[in-house]
This record gives C-alpha cells, sequence and structure tokens, in this order.
C-alpha cells in the first residue's frame, strides 16, 4: 500500500515580482491538477490543500518549516512514511484569494465579486448539512431497526411453527400408538 504523502511547497508570484511560500503535509496532491482549469490548476484544490497554510515570503523560511514537518512526520512512531519527501510545487498565478471568486476561476482577473458568506452564514449552512447527515442516518437506522425487529418476529413465529408441529406430531404418535396397541 502507497503513503502517496509528502512535505509539499506551494510557491506562487506574490507582489514587487516576489514570491510566497505554504508548505504542508499531505497526501494525493494530485488532486490539485484533477480537472484544471485554463492556468493547469483545480483552484479549489489549492485552496483546500494550502489555504491554511502559514505564508512565508522566502525559500529558506520556507524550507526550514518542510524540514521541520517532515522530521515530525519521520519522528512519529505509528506511521514514519514520507513518500515523495519534500517537494517544491510551482504555481504560475499568485495565490487564490479566499475572499473572492473571479470569472477565471480566482486568478485576480477583473470583475470579482465577493461569494463568501460571513462566518455565521458558513456555520449554520455547515450545521444544517450535518444535521441533515444525521437526520439520513436514524432514520436508515430506523429502518434497519425495524427490518431486524421484522426479521426477529419472523424467526420467533417460525420457531413456534416448530414446536407446535414437533408438539401435534407426538399427540398424532401417541393416538396411533395407544390405538394399534
Amino acid at each position: 500500500m502507497s503513503a502517496d504523502n509528502g512535505v509539499y511547497i506551494l510557491r506562487s508570484p506574490a507582489a514587487d515580482n516576489e514570491f510566497d511560500y505554504r508548505v504542508v503535509h499531505a497526501s494525493a496532491i494530485d488532486n490539485i491538477t484533477y480537472e484544471p482549469d485554463k492556468k493547469g490548476f483545480n483552484t479549489e484544490q489549492v485552496m483546500a490543500y494550502f489555504g491554511g497554510a502559514k505564508v512565508f515570503h522566502d525559500n529558506p523560511a520556507a524550507m526550514a518549516e518542510a524540514s521541520y514537518i517532515a522530521d515530525t512526520v519521520m519522528a512519529d512512531g505509528f506511521c514514519p512514511i514520507l513518500e515523495y519527501g519534500i517537494q517544491t510545487i510551482h504555481l504560475p498565478f499568485p495565490f487564490p484569494d479566499s475572499n473572492k471568486k473571479c470569472c477565471d476561476a480566482g486568478h485576480g482577473c477583473t470583475g470579482c465579486e465577493s461569494t463568501i458568506e460571513t462566518p455565521s452564514q458558513s456555520t449554520n449552512l455547515l450545521l444544517e448539512k450535518i444535521a441533515k447527515q444525521i437526520e439520513n442516518v436514524a432514520l436508515e437506522t430506523k429502518i434497519s431497526r425495524t427490518e431486524a425487529n421484522d426479521r426477529d418476529e419472523m424467526r420467533q413465529r417460525t420457531i413456534s411453527m416448530g414446536v407446535l408441529t414437533i408438539a401435534v406430531s407426538v399427540v398424532l404418535c401417541a393416538i396411533i400408538w395407544s390405538i394399534m396397541w
């Protein structure tokens, strides 16, 4: 089985011809290029993997963070695997602004509109989704319990019919035996 993991440094253009660096330990990093946009990346996945990462403004600091993360992973007594080591990914456009959604998938085009809900709206939507999932699981559990109860009832009826059949057979045998002797 493959760990499919590594420590990844995302290098993206920043202001003044500089670069920003974001460092994460992740698995299945190829998701950032699955169903890519015009620039070759899946911006939603880039945000999902690197959106919460600390931003470094120079490569040595990012590399130090990557080394620290790699050492931490390798010191894990349970699963010290880092299949792809430390890798750098070069993003050809500035890191997407999480508060904007542009016509070109968040790549800084003109005419962007803010599409992110306030935290309370996001939280409410998430809670509604979770409540719906819980409701669905509860319904499935109720159906499963009903089916189990029906099976138990059928099993009890079958056992009762079996016992009744045996009792009738014994009585009939006794009658026949008493008639014959």
